[in-house]
């Protein structure tokens, strides 16, 4: 299926919110095959995941289009409003929220409870963010420097929390929302995180915050919460009248990394994220009618059908060895190696992307592509220069190449977006080579927030 994750209902701080629930869902789907694209725009051919963030008219303009959409569902419904929140544009979130829904081929919630509740709309399951190796990330070996760390939205009831715990110990507080990139390095540089609720009230523990710490093989100091998932059951929580902070420092002062080494790993025993999708997909989608009248009328429905595969020997990705700094992979004619700190191979994508791109030699020797092996060899034979992995991000890896700096899109959409994304644009936003870090990211942000592909 081709899945596309439409952004264009956040502004700029909002999608940057996205990020880490886009690349667990992202995961999620690839690890079983199917093609994702992120853009602003909706995609007609595909089925369009939409992060629900509704406003009067927004349901109307939807099925007036045409698309296939669900809607990923974060907030926490009060009854009569989400988050206990009526400030700002939560009262007309609340109240254009089913006119959206009624349109949704399929609703995923990312709290387990309001599930019954979606589902009078239409199909209804709960998206759980589970483990992968891909997103482990390569910060998660660096030695940490503090003890304590938090970041994310700094609520009133955050502040107080935070205030009254740096009174006791020492804790890294971010004071704005991160990048990605940032985030993956302020976790890294901390030996426990800190999990606070959004309000007093806040039933849930939160599932993205809890996720990256567990495949970061970090300490967490949860506060007590009503409700607890198969996630924050994994670690130990503080209990409802527990001190705080006798907690956090009970968490320092014992073996956390010997706990959080445990808890890794049940996370990858218990709750991987391929299985948690493909039964995602079992609920909402396979046997959906709505979803099957819709895209028998496209004329490319053939992208979308369940388990679609690329089946011309040219676009077969093997790979074919594992050989010192680089991998080999074979994909029709051609043979490649690619440096393995750009990461898992599965972000190559057709050989026309890397093969084009490769032969005016702007990315060195990070990707290298012979007609033969032994001519293969001989490239890697030559290579000199060593590469470098900064981070891996939800939409790109970084990578520092002598004195270049270069970002390589971790999901390339469908076969016919990259060759016309190529045609049009040359690499466009698949590849992006910039002389400063600070260049390359502004090249991310610009990309990431611009027109869809």
């Amino acid at each position: 299926m081709w899945f596309h994750f439409f952004t264009g209902n956040h502004n700029a701080v909002g999608r940057l919110t996205l990020i880490d629930m886009i690349e667990w869902v992202e995961t999620g789907l690839q690890e079983l095959g199917h093609y994702v694209t992120i853009g602003n725009k909706l995609a007609p051919d595909a089925i369009n995941l939409i992060w629900e963030n509704s406003r009067h008219g927004h349901g109307k303009s939807l099925q007036e289009s045409g698309v296939v959409y669900g809607l990923v569902c974060t907030e926490v419904p009060d009854g009569s409003g989400f988050n206990w929140r009526r400030d700002g544009t939560w009262a007309e979130r609340w109240e254009a929220f089913p006119e959206i829904a009624e349109g949704a081929a399929f609703i995923w919630s990312a709290i387990e409870a309001p599930v019954s509740e979606y589902s009078r709309f239409c199909p209804a399951s709960y998206l759980e963010f589970g483990f992968s190796e891909r997103l482990v990330p390569f910060e998660a070996r660096w030695e940490p420097e503090h003890d304590f760390g938090f970041y994310g939205i700094l609520t009133p009831y955050r502040r107080a929390v935070l205030e009254k715990l740096s009174r006791y110990c020492g804790v890294r507080v971010s004071p704005v929302i991160l990048s990605h990139h940032e985030m993956l390095r302020f976790i890294a540089q901390c030996r426990i995180g800190v999990c606070l609720k959004q309000s007093l009230e806040w039933p849930v523990p939160s599932f993205t915050r809890f996720g990256r710490l567990l495949h970061f093989r970090r300490g967490i100091a949860a506060e007590y919460t009503p409700i607890q998932t198969r996630q924050s059951a994994l670690v130990p929580a503080a209990r409802p009248n527990d001190d705080f902070a006798e907690f956090c420092l009970e968490r320092l002062n014992g073996q956390w990394q010997r706990e959080a080494d445990g808890a890794f790993e049940r996370y990858r025993t218990l709750m991987p994220m391929r299985q948690i999708m493909e039964q995602l997909l079992d609920e909402t989608i396979l046997a959906n009618t709505k979803v099957r009248r819709a895209t028998a009328a496209i004329p490319n429905a053939s992208r979308i059908e369940a388990g679609a595969t690329r089946n011309k020997e040219e676009e077969r990705l093997e790979l074919v060895a594992e050989e010192g700094d680089y991998n080999i992979i074979r994909i029709g004619g051609h043979y490649l190696a690619v440096a393995r700190v750009l990461g898992p191979v599965h972000l190559l994508g057709p050989i026309d992307l890397a093969y084009q791109h490769i032969t005016d030699r702007q990315l060195g020797d990070l990707i290298l592509v012979a007609k033969t092996r032994e001519d293969l060899e001989q490239k890697i034979w030559e290579t000199t220069e060593q590469p470098k992995l900064l981070s891996e991000g939800a939409v790109y890896n970084i990578v520092q190449f002598g004195k270049r700096y270069i970002a390589v899109a971790r999901a390339l959409g469908t076969v016919d977006l990259v060759r016309e994304r190529v045609g049009q644009r040359q690499l466009g936003e698949i590849i992006l080579v910039a002389h400063t870090l600070a260049d390359l990211e502004q090249q991310i942000a610009a990309r990431w927030s611009g027109a869809a592909q």
